[in-house]
């Protein structure tokens, strides 16, 4: 393969047409001659409409940005997934406030039940008085 584009463009007719060929990228044409190809071969890549050929420095960027292309898509998911892990971690510690906040109302409201004033108390109290009147009442008839 020709180690560098030229600067020459082959005449787009003729004789001269056939035997170059042109990168896609830089639009360079190469004489057919640098690559040893033969005229069918060259037919052959002629025939097809989507053929597309990359000169050696062309080719050599093209592998670059796709190394490249490649990196910067394997950053993209690592980050997404450090940003899903995130926000994950962001809704765990949301949960978890929560469920702290309950446990802090939930032992308020124990603490209130325990209180020797609070109404519970008082009902808990007046039962235990009932019990012992009724039991001292079914000892008594015996």
């Amino acid at each position: 393969m020709a180690s560098k584009c030229t600067k020459t463009k082959c005449v787009k007719s003729g004789k001269e047409y056939l035997q170059c060929i042109q990168c896609f990228q830089c639009e360079n044409s190469f004489h057919i001659k640098w690559f040893g190809l033969s005229d069918e071969a060259i037919e052959v890549t002629r025939s097809f409409d989507s053929f597309k050929w990359f000169c050696n420095i062309c080719l050599k960027k093209l592998c670059k940005v796709k190394t490249l292309s490649k990196m910067v898509s394997d950053n993209n998911d690592e980050i997404n997934l450090k940003v899903e892990k995130n926000e994950m971690n962001g809704l765990l510690k949301n949960e978890l406030k929560l469920i702290k906040e309950m446990l802090n109302n939930n032992s308020a409201k124990l603490d209130n039940l325990d209180r020797p004033d609070s109404k519970l108390s008082a009902e808990i109290s007046t039962f235990k008085s009932d019990l012992k009147s009724s039991l001292l009442l079914l000892l008594a008839k015996k």
